[in-house]
């Protein structure tokens, strides 16, 4: 048994929380310092000082949802936050702060400010009353750009006396010369689009409905996405909870056209954001304002929460709960069948890469050497792993159990997270596996999840970003990805790779230390 081992396995339950806290604490995912996070909010580049806001759901009392703020952070690369003060809290009318979005009004527009600014933030949100259940939209605006706001003495600003009426989310069309609103209107599975001069006054111009429906829709995000050619198309975000088909929240999304009034979907079939259940409410990062421009970042930045609302307030982080994705880029791609693609990729994750210790080698798996073990370098929480791979031919004949290779990561604890590509009989098949971790249970935390592939090129490409207890993996370009947390009772300190048939599969691995960038303390301090 390791010195870990010893250390992890025998404490008390309050012992176990603080080390927990330690334990599974991300080095470059932002996660609270303490108490509960979820849905990313207002998530926004200000352009005149150079910096990314992030405000997010946040109950700064308990390690569980329920008294709704809107916590904050701010960064100038989307990896290093600085916590900031809670920025809405709740008032003395005890309405809590749920969704919504966050813009600047440069211009103005309604009339709040004393004068044109880049410092004119307002935000845009849900007040939930629990007493009565009603849903409806406020608003609060910032003259010192984000970090102190007023309510605005005329709330709501928009009301349709429902209790499931919610998450607005508002961005200025410059082609258009107005604000809209998207918002959802959950139990009925509509998403309604409004349109205003001067944010405080909205009119009612469309609905969108379509996908699945679940029981909620929650966390509308519209926004134009640009193809490899830099074309560009619409795409309507929408969270479900509950009701995703593998359980609890998720994403889905639709590609169409918007027109200033009405969204309308190219298909009507379902697409999911991915291929797990741990990434929900995804928000893209707005340009800012009327006069912002874009960010050197691109215009596609988005960022969701890592977490499913079956099992987000049990999970055994200790002290603090919930984590946000790493930013992502987002594009699209026709393929071959003229089937619009998209395709995510994390974004300038480069600027981290630890490389003097970095690992590099070339393996063959066959059926004289059908696994290897590699050196884990033990430097930082998060590790970039890079995996190309080219693999043998089947006969035509083979069976289910032939064309298998995965990576595990493991520890002395016989714990073990996998990624896997089958290409056996049935086709080409994803999977990641965290069913033989012990640091949680509960009956609807999945275990198992697979997503097809093409692999009719012999060949494949995988990016895995492994982060304490998240790992984000993207495969085919990017078109298939999943994000998923992962709770083992001490490190994964050990990696191997295997071909459990013996098939020959050729391998390039790369693993990159990635440099801590959030002030929070992990087992590496």
């Amino acid at each position: 048994m390791t010195l870990a081992s010893v250390v992890f396995a025998n404490q008390t339950s309050s012992e176990e929380s603080i080390l927990n806290s330690v334990l599974y604490r991300p080095a470059i995912h932002y996660t609270p310092k303490i108490n509960f996070m979820n849905d990313p909010n207002g998530l926004i580049w200000d352009q005149s000082t150079k910096t990314f806001h992030i405000y997010f759901q946040y109950d700064p009392t308990a390690p569980v949802a329920g008294n709704q703020h809107w916590g904050h952070a701010t960064s100038k690369d989307l990896f290093h936050w600085v916590d900031q003060p809670v920025a809405l809290n709740i008032g003395s009318d005890g309405l809590h702060i749920f969704t919504g979005s966050m813009v600047i009004d440069t211009e103005n527009t309604s009339g709040l400010f004393g004068n044109k600014s880049n410092s004119n933030f307002v935000a845009l949100y849900t007040r939930g009353n629990l007493e009565t259940g009603i849903q409806d939209q406020g608003l609060m605006y910032s003259s010192d750009g984000g970090y102190h706001f007023t309510p605005y003495e005329h709330d709501p600003i928009l009301t349709l006396n429902s209790t499931q009426f919610r998450d607005p989310q508002v961005q200025w069309f410059p082609q258009y010369n107005k604000w809209v609103m998207a918002i959802a209107l959950s139990r009925e599975h509509k998403v309604q689009f409004y349109e205003s001069q001067n944010l405080t006054q909205w009119s009612l111009m469309s609905e969108f409905s379509g996908g699945i429906f679940g029981v909620d829709y929650e966390c509308p995000n519209l926004t134009p996405v640009k193809d490899q050619d830099g074309n560009s198309k619409w795409i309507l975000f929408l969270s479900i909870n509950p009701g995703m088909p593998l359980g609890g929240s998720g994403t889905q999304y639709f590609i169409g056209d918007f027109d200033g009034k009405e969204f309308v979907a190219e298909t009507n079939s379902t697409q999911l954001l991915e291929f797990t259940k741990d990434n929900y409410a995804l928000q893209y990062i707005s340009q800012g304002s009327i006069l912002n421009g874009n960010s050197s970042y691109g215009e596609n930045a988005f960022i969701g929460w890592v977490g499913n609302w079956q099992y987000a307030q049990t999970t055994p982080t200790g002290l603090w709960r919930s984590a946000l994705t790493l930013a992502r880029n987002y594009t699209l791609k026709d393929n071959e069948y003229n089937q619009t693609l998209l395709l995510q990729s994390p974004l300038n994750l480069e600027s981290l890469r630890i490389n003097s210790e970095a690992v590099n080698t070339s393996v063959s798996l066959n059926s004289t050497n059908k696994n290897i073990s590699m050196e884990m370098p033990i430097v930082s929480t998060a590790l970039e792993i890079n995996i190309k791979g080219n693999f043998s031919k089947l006969p035509t004949n083979a069976t289910a159990a032939q064309g298998r290779v995965f990576l595990r990561f493991a520890n002395s604890f016989d714990e073990y997270l996998e990624a896997g590509l089958d290409w056996g009989n049935g086709g080409g098949q994803l999977w990641l596996n965290r069913d033989q971790l012990k640091g949680f249970n509960d009956p609807f935390y999945t275990g198992k999840f697979s997503a097809a592939t093409d692999v009719s090129k012999d060949n494949f490409e995988w990016r895995i970003i492994l982060d304490a207890s998240v790992i984000e993996f993207f495969a085919d370009e990017g078109l298939t990805v999943g994000t998923m947390t992962y709770f083992p009772k001490i490190p994964l300190t050990e990696l191997y790779l295997e071909s459990p048939s013996g098939e020959s599969v050729d391998l390039d691995v790369e693993i990159i230390p990635l440099a801590k960038t959030m002030n929070r303390t992990t087992i590496f301090g």
